[in-house]
């Protein structure tokens, strides 16, 4: 069946209690070069290791935290620049096939993850293939 999702966490990122190292080291001559954690919220490959962000309205650690308004969501999804000027957009963020969307339907998003529960979640910065966190 795979992973399933903790609905009681939906959108909320990648657990800050969740401990990632290093990047995923492929075995010399396997053909894997991607690998994610148990709740597919954890991503390794040539990038380094990123993370879900915590989409939820929390004040505090959320898309709704006084820092990201709607315009820096659309242009962040527009730019696949995180607050559409900064880092390049990590997987597993699916923002180029979300580009294609109207203004209108970003907008509506924005709008819907204004609504759904609010999850107190600091996630990590995503660290670099170096292993180094970025900052």
């Amino acid at each position: 069946m795979g992973p399933e999702p903790d609905m009681a966490r939906s959108l909320s990122g990648h657990p800050e209690d969740a401990a990632i190292a290093a990047p995923f080291k492929p075995a010399t001559g396997s053909p894997w070069t991607v690998a994610t954690n148990d709740n597919l919220t954890a991503w390794s490959g040539p990038w380094g290791v990123s993370f879900a962000a915590n989409l939820t309205p929390d004040t505090n650690t959320g898309l709704h935290s006084g820092v990201w308004t709607e315009e820096l969501f659309v242009k962040a999804i527009r730019t696949g620049k995180h607050m559409g000027t900064a880092r390049d957009i990590l997987p597993p963020m699916p923002w180029p096939a979300m580009a294609r969307l109207s203004d209108e339907e970003l907008k509506a998003i924005w709008a819907y993850l204004g609504t759904i529960p609010p999850i107190t979640n600091h996630v990590p910065e995503p660290i670099p293939p170096t292993g180094t966190p970025a900052k």
